[in-house]
């Protein structure tokens, strides 16, 4: 019984918070950096976006960040949440706001396993997707290989056109039927 009220606790003692966006050219250290205004961060997760891996710059679509306390976590939502990012007009990110979510019943484990499952099933997708490419080819290159095979028999084959054309000329026999009657006997 311990445990159970012991994870219970530890699930509601830390905060964590959800970042639907976030700043263009930011890294993970200037952002925890940041937020660390508001508390002591335990751990923070963004996740990389697939699209623009080809600059010089990581950008992370969005991120989880765990706070020490709920308080701290919550002072951080209402501190930040649809606020400028930065006030300077030079800056990169001025026309960006800050869009930061409270997670109540979110544990750090479930962010992981969201994760690993969103990989798995990208994997297996891909896996089915290359499996049914390679059996479509298959079958296109066997039947392509098949045709060929004819038309080089068809080629080799010089009596293949003889045997053709006697099978066009040659006539049906017709034969006169017997008319047969069947006796039953008692």
């Amino acid at each position: 019984m311990n445990t159970l009220e012991e994870k219970l606790r530890s699930r509601n003692t830390k905060g964590i918070v959800y970042l639907s966006h976030v700043p263009n050219g930011y890294t993970i250290a200037q952002i925890s950096t940041y937020l660390g205004n508001f508390g002591k961060i335990g751990r923070a997760y963004f996740r990389p976006d697939d699209k623009k891996q080809k600059r010089k710059r990581r950008i992370y679509c969005e991120g989880w960040v765990e706070f020490d306390t709920v308080k701290e976590a919550r002072h951080a939502e209402s501190m930040l949440n649809n606020q400028l990012i930065m006030i300077t007009k030079s800056s990169e990110s001025y026309t960006q706001l800050w869009n930061i979510i409270f997670m109540p019943n979110l544990i750090w484990t479930d962010i992981n396993a969201k994760e690993a499952e969103i990989k798995s099933s990208q994997f297996h997708r891909m896996r089915q997707e290359i499996f049914k490419a390679r059996k479509l080819s298959n079958y296109y290159t066997g039947r392509i290989d098949s045709s060929t095979n004819l038309r080089r028999a068809v080629k080799n084959d010089k009596n293949f056109k003889r045997i053709e054309n006697s099978n066009k000329n040659k006539k049906q026999l017709q034969f006169k039927q017997k008319r047969v009657s069947f006796f039953l006997f008692r």
